[in-house]
């Protein structure tokens, strides 16, 4: 989740969707990252709050090259499984308060790039696929997750943001959000 131009914008989804690749993007252009991987999300009167965490982001080398995110290389993570580097951030680049929730967008691969705006029933599937389960799942688990996840999507903008591999393309959904 991201803070850029006074909208608060999350990306859920499955690895290597270039979820980070396009927070480090909005960082870069004068974002602030408010939770990076795992973000909690309460909903409150009708509205989706979601918490910071902690002032760390993980980039791939090509990434990070990219933006010229860091000088640096980066922290090594010994476990993580796509070669990234971690980068902590300073105060700058980071929100530490939970915040309404502005946008959710789904990533995509695709040829061209659009932004599509997804029906609340067509994204609960895709909150149900991206949330965080702690296994195994009782019955009493499954219903509370589909419920809280139903609500969820009741209470957020979402679209379908599709693009091609690459990092300039991440000007596309800035321009989307700022216009919007």
């Amino acid at each position: 989740a991201v803070i850029y131009h006074g909208k608060v914008i999350v990306f859920p989804g499955s690895s290597l969707t270039g979820k980070s690749t396009i927070a480090a993007y909005f960082l870069k252009n004068g974002g602030k990252l408010i939770t990076e991987d795992t973000a909690a999300i309460e909903i409150r009167d009708g509205k989706a709050f979601v918490r910071s965490s902690y002032p760390f982001i993980k980039l791939s080398k090509s990434a990070n090259d990219e933006l010229s995110f860091a000088s640096s290389g980066g922290i090594v993570l010994p476990t993580e499984k796509n070669a990234r580097m971690g980068h902590l951030l300073g105060k700058k680049s980071f929100l530490a308060k939970t915040v309404p929730i502005d946008y959710c967008f789904f990533l995509d691969y695709a040829d061209l790039e659009t932004i599509e705006p997804i029906k609340s029933s067509e994204a609960l599937p895709k909150l149900l696929s991206s949330s965080l389960n702690i296994y195994p799942l009782t019955e009493i688990k499954r219903r509370e997750l589909f419920h809280w996840s139903a609500n969820l999507s009741r209470c957020l903008k979402i679209f379908l943001f599709r693009r091609r591999k690459g990092i300039h393309l991440s000007r596309f959904l800035a321009d989307f959000i700022r216009s919007n």
